[in-house]
């Protein structure tokens, strides 16, 4: 648990617990997750919060947890600055308190239910330590109690059917004096009373009288959780979610051959400046745009009496179809008098999309698309703001997006972004790509900005993602475009003239078969790997479906030959026999694959990119 260098952590102490009958102490193991899994501590480039971390208190011991106060200017996320005011705060935590008791020297059982700190935030200007008891609310009465089900009220039927413990049993509820509270406030039973051993009996007497078929699906569940760490999502939900603060509101207005219609009087128009030189443009690698700061990639322009109009993504290397281009993710500083913008687009709906990023913030979770009611030609979206203020501001578009520029008001100004973060490509198939245009919820694929790909590179803070994701290929196979080694030199070059990588991650691949020639895929895993030598962090996440042990095999091999990669193992993170519209209740795959029993959903790509996140940025910092 590491604290970066201008920071204090704020002392926060939890009253201790203690057991019901005996009185005895009782001591706790305390998880603290933070809300933000993800913030960059600016000074450092410390990745905070990757994983939940753990206090324990002996037995009656005092429980304090040092924690980060969540009010501190000074955070990264991705690779942007996380702005807040007077009275904000940037993250807060919920703290799991669960109570335990020693039964031998460094062996400790679980004792009664936990209690549970929601929503904490820790002011930097705390003066002494913080007492949660007083200060967060939380799930049962804190200070020394806990709070446990009374499972002898209202069963002394199914307690007498148990006839050794019937005895005990009727003694125990006159001991406890009221059987009709169905719960006891502030107490757990000592595990050596017979109120315990009541409690026990009775359970497994409902288990076994009552509910007998629930007994093997409850052990499966706990198998597969235990051994995917899966998460259910929003797969039952809408993808409608509360907008975070200072979000835009937006309107499209199509502008027909018009590149001068605008909703602002005497506007201010910044292009990119591979836009308007009077020729056709390619190969452009934006990396000199004084304005903008752009995502390694490779783009042109086109339309105009000179080809010149609009920019757009070039097919990525290899690529055999123009579903694999490079996006265009640009960002700029807006002037602190601003309130309102227009970013101006060419070309058909259909082919207009992007996803809005605010000083960090996503504006949604889903791509935007311009309405089908637009025209073919030229059309902008207003983006306007409750306040004046200085945002940064990143346009993430899909390659076939066509981009005029930007327009601001009269006297205003957009500046160039400085780069703080990291550099990051992503190798891979149609997992890093994007698959399934199905846009019924929650049989729901994901476009290039929404699968895994640019949520895993905000996560690690990139400032520079170079999605290099083509559907149908892998180590060994081609599919649409060329197995991975064919364009890992296109990558290197491309990061090398823009600073070097800092992280390079291969995933995959489905695509070379459940049953490869392993001698070749391995060596096609050495043979790419050896290529990356001067990458300080490469990682390899092989294929996450379950059923491609061999495939797997094969890539694992390949890594520990290869001695700097490093494995990110999700091996069936994507496992059952079910699809998000057909749920069979015996895996992941209820929620995560999509019915063309391939590619995951939309939830699918949230799940996978938190899940790998949390494995490379552990690996990153052991």
């Amino acid at each position: 648990m590491s604290t970066p260098a201008g920071i204090t952590r704020i002392d926060c102490t939890l009253g201790v617990f203690s057991a019901q009958e005996s009185g005895a102490d009782l001591g706790a193991v305390v998880t603290v997750t933070a809300s933000r899994p993800a913030l960059v501590w600016a000074a450092t480039g410390e990745v905070l919060f990757s994983d939940p971390y753990t206090v324990t208190a002996a037995d009656g011991g005092a429980i304090t947890v040092p924690l980060i106060p969540t009010d501190l200017a000074g955070w990264l996320i991705g690779g942007l600055p996380l702005e807040i005011a007077d009275g904000e705060h940037t993250h807060t935590y919920d703290i799991k308190v669960q109570p335990v008791a020693t039964v031998a020297e460094g062996k400790t059982r679980k004792v009664g239910e936990p209690v549970y700190y929601k929503r904490v935030v820790v002011p930097a200007d705390t003066d002494g330590a913080l007492d949660l008891d007083t200060s967060a609310e939380v799930s049962s009465p804190a200070g020394g109690t806990v709070t446990v089900p009374d499972l002898v009220s209202g069963l002394a039927a199914a307690v007498a059917a148990d006839a050794d413990r019937a005895e005990t049993a009727a003694a125990a509820a006159e001991a406890v004096g009221d059987t009709n509270d169905t719960i006891m406030a502030g107490v757990a039973a000592d595990t050596d009373s017979d109120f315990y051993a009541v409690q026990t009996a009775t359970s497994v007497a409902l288990i076994e009288a009552e509910v007998p078929a629930i007994a093997a699906p409850i052990a499966a569940a706990t198998v597969a959780a235990d051994r995917n760490e899966w998460q259910r999502s929003r797969a039952d939900d809408s993808l409608t979610l509360t907008a975070p603060r200072d979000t835009p509101t937006l309107a499209w207005t199509d502008t027909g051959s018009s590149t001068s219609t605008s909703g602002i009087t005497s506007p201010v128009t910044y292009r990119p400046s591979a836009n308007g030189t009077g020729s056709l443009v390619s190969g452009w690698s934006a990396q000199d745009d004084p304005n903008f700061r752009f995502f390694s990639g490779s783009f042109s322009t086109v339309n105009g009496a000179n080809n010149d109009l609009a920019l757009y993504g070039d097919n990525k290397p290899g690529s055999v179809s123009g579903a694999y281009r490079w996006p265009v993710v640009f960002s700029f500083i807006t002037s602190a008098t601003n309130a309102n913008l227009e970013l101006v687009f060419w070309g058909s709906p259909a082919s207009t999309s992007l996803m809005i990023e605010v000083n960090g913030k996503m504006t949604s979770l889903e791509m935007i698309t311009a309405p089908a009611s637009l025209g073919v030609t030229g059309k902008y979206i207003a983006l306007t703001f409750p306040e004046a203020a200085a945002r940064t501001i990143r346009v993430w578009c899909a390659g076939g997006t066509k981009i005029y520029g930007v327009r601001v008001p009269t006297g205003q100004t957009i500046t160039k972004p400085a780069f703080n973060g990291q550099r990051v490509a992503i190798i891979g198939d149609s997992y890093t790509n994007g698959a399934g245009s199905s846009s019924s919820f929650p049989n729901r694929g994901a476009s290039s900005l929404e699968c895994f790909t640019p949520r895993l590179g905000r996560m690690l803070g990139a400032s520079d993602l170079i999605q290099a994701g083509i559907g149908g290929t892998g180590w060994i196979t081609n599919g649409e475009g060329t197995p991975f080694i064919d364009r890992l030199d296109e990558v290197l070059a491309m990061a090398a003239a823009s600073g070097g990588l800092d992280t390079l991650i291969f995933y995959g691949s489905t695509n070379d078969t459940p049953t490869p020639d392993q001698a070749a895929l391995q060596a096609a895993v050495e043979a790419a790997l050896a290529l990356c030598a001067s990458v300080p962090n490469v990682f390899v996440i092989p294929a996450l479906r379950s059923g491609y042990d061999n495939n797997t095999a094969a890539v694992i091999a390949g890594v520990e030959a290869d001695g700097h990669a490093q494995l990110i193992d999700m091996r069936d993170f994507m496992f059952g026999t079910g699809t998000v519209a057909n749920r069979t209740g015996d895996g992941t795959n209820d929620w995560y694959r999509l019915t063309d029993n391939t590619h995951p959903s939309f939830d699918g790509h949230i799940a996978i990119a938190r899940k790998a996140f949390a494995l490379i940025a552990t690996a990153m910092t052991s």
